[in-house]
């Protein structure tokens, strides 16, 4: 599952738009893998919300990568 946020004021996403990638990935969708991007980036509690729930965050820098 794929959750793409796009910002024109440079804010970061935060950890509340994690939860419910979290809660539908798998159960609603059958994902085996979810995954968030953003062009701008993510807050430490984002990163580390999603490490805990092996969501795999993708930010501006590794857009360009």
């Amino acid at each position: 599952m794929l959750q793409a946020k796009h910002t024109r004021t440079g804010a970061k996403v935060g950890a509340p738009v994690l939860y419910p990638v979290n809660g539908t990935a798998g159960p609603v969708h059958g994902a085996q893998h979810a995954v968030v991007v953003t062009n701008w980036g993510f807050t430490r509690d984002a990163r580390a919300w999603g490490a805990r729930h092996h969501i795999h965050l993708v930010n501006r820098e590794q857009l360009h990568q």
